[in-house]
């Protein structure tokens, strides 16, 4: 049971009472009376409540109820609230309220495949995702070169996701891992002499 669900048997609720039901167990957020309290409390200690929250356990970011406090919280606040979350707990970007470059960039360099709930790819939230995790690439939708070189730098596998291979993304694939020589669509003598160089187990895959 969780040490803070008695909150939500409290009618009277305040700023004070919440506080200490939310350092108590964080996740209490959810019983917080916001339709109430949200005309009586003020923005700073509005924010409060939510950081308390976000910062012990990011996830608690799905319980703030953002539609509801849109007239009480900046989206300068909203922002800080969300990072918070996700620096506390990366996965909570898909509770993200609201997606900013800032709160993008921080998910998807904490854990490169959180691409995925990005809803406008732009390319430098593409190329941060790659280079924390190359096999994000298969998330990033349309490519450009430089997005597919970061990728195959940290990862060479990642080649296995790029769209139109080029010698140069290849052979920067290959010096990462030669196994990814697999994925080579046109094997080149250099491309197939990086690939030994690096693992010699890549033979196996020369056409």
């Amino acid at each position: 049971m969780e040490t803070g669900s008695y909150l939500k048997e409290i009618e009277e609720q305040s700023y004070e009472v919440c506080r200490e039901a939310i350092i108590n167990d964080s996740s209490s957020i959810k019983y917080v009376n916001w339709k109430d309290l949200k005309d009586k409390l003020s923005e700073w200690e509005i924010e409060e409540l939510c950081l308390e929250a976000v910062m012990d356990k990011g996830l608690n970011l799905r319980h703030i109820p953002f539609d509801l406090l849109k007239d009480k919280l900046s989206k300068e606040q909203v922002e800080d609230i969300t990072l918070k979350a996700i620096q506390e707990f990366e996965d909570s970007f898909q509770f993200a309220p609201i997606q900013t470059d800032r709160i993008c960039l921080e998910a998807v360099r904490r854990d490169g495949n959180l691409i995925v709930y990005v809803k406008k790819k732009v390319t430098n939230i593409c190329i941060e995702a790659v280079k924390q995790n190359g096999l994000a690439l298969k998330h990033t939708g349309g490519q450009i070169k430089r997005t597919c070189i970061e990728a195959v730098r940290q990862n060479g596998l990642a080649l296995e996701f790029v769209h139109t291979q080029t010698e140069d993304i290849c052979l920067e694939a290959v010096k990462q891992n030669g196994l990814a020589l697999r994925y080579v669509k046109k094997q080149t003598k250099e491309i197939c002499i990086e690939a030994l160089k690096q693992n010699k187990y890549a033979s196996e895959f020369i056409s």
